[in-house]
């Protein structure tokens, strides 16, 4: 699935190509994400190694950015008058005293009434996510997976109609393997996450993967799905394998998607298929039928 032209020599890192060019990379990724290129094809076509590179070079530059244009709050402000270090056995003796309520109670009242994010106590506290993670953990403060993600659909932060309507674009605009087949990757995640909260499956932790080689050691799993389930600390196992034309269609792929489908079944998978369309709402009733048959066996 990957461009066998590319070797590891010719991968480029974002530093790289803005020494390069002599321009900000975010200024290279917006005009090429204005021509219609999607994630994906911009990393294929600045010689990345993986789109996640930039995902990752836009969550640290918004981040900095974030934290350089929003207003210092009052609780910062005060934390940071009496030299308060976010040491948590420190918050926790000087907070009911600045401000009449105990740090613990503070952050219950953040997170689980206020609905913030880590990322947002941070900012308001002046400190890392990674900071506010273990003051939670400390202190079993915690959401179900379904209520952490109703929480991020209320506030804007997860919006499936932008995701799917981009795959779509993406998929219409390129007739490649790879695209149509991160559309049904991306509409998985959407219609199971969906059915999880419809039918109030809270105990149900949902990871959906794609193209991966450490399942199978000689053999690439298209969509891989696993499900663990929090009440009895059980996980099941499904795939789904995406079949495009191009290639699928030779007597020695079909033999070796059969050889890999016995190998999953063998091992406890249980298996799916999806046929590439032009038509995508083809594929859209594939997928729900499937992610309805998924979570059928939880129900």
């Amino acid at each position: 699935m990957t461009n066998k032209n590319r070797t590891s020599n010719s991968f480029k890192t974002i530093s790289q190509i803005q020494s390069e060019t002599g321009r900000e990379f975010w200024e290279i990724y917006n005009e090429l994400l204005k021509s219609g290129l999607s994630q994906t094809e911009i990393a294929m076509k600045l010689n990345l190694k993986r789109p996640s590179d930039i995902a990752s070079y836009l969550y640290q530059r918004n981040v900095k950015k974030s934290a350089q244009e929003s207003p210092e709050s009052d609780i910062r402000k005060k934390l940071n008058e009496h030299i308060i270090n976010f040491d948590k056995r420190e918050l926790e003796k000087y907070f009911p005293t600045l401000f009449n309520i105990e740090y613990r109670d503070f952050l219950y009242q953040k997170y689980i009434i206020d609905k913030q994010s880590h990322a947002d106590i941070a900012q308001i506290l002046g400190c890392s996510s990674r900071s506010i993670d273990r003051h939670m953990k400390s202190y079993d403060i915690k959401k179900s997976l379904s209520q952490v993600r109703q929480d991020a659909i209320a506030k804007g932060r997860i919006n499936y109609g932008k995701i799917l309507s981009k795959s779509r674009k993406s998929m219409k605009t390129s007739k490649s393997l790879s695209h149509s087949q991160e559309y049904v990757h991306v509409l998985v995640k959407e219609e199971l996450s969906s059915l999880v909260i419809e039918e109030k499956l809270d105990h149900l932790e949902v990871v959906v993967g794609l193209n991966e080689w450490g399942i199978l050691k000689d053999k690439e799993v298209d969509i891989p799905i696993v499900i663990i389930n929090t009440k009895n600390n059980s996980f099941s196992k499904y795939s789904i394998e995406f079949h495009g034309i191009a290639w699928h269609d030779s007597n020695e792929r079909k033999k070796s998607d059969n050889d890999k489908v016995n190998k999953l079944t063998k091992h406890g998978w249980k298996h799916f298929e999806i046929w590439y369309s032009e038509n995508f709402s083809k594929m859209n009733d594939s997928v729900v039928m499937i992610t309805k048959e998924i979570i059928s066996d939880f129900s």
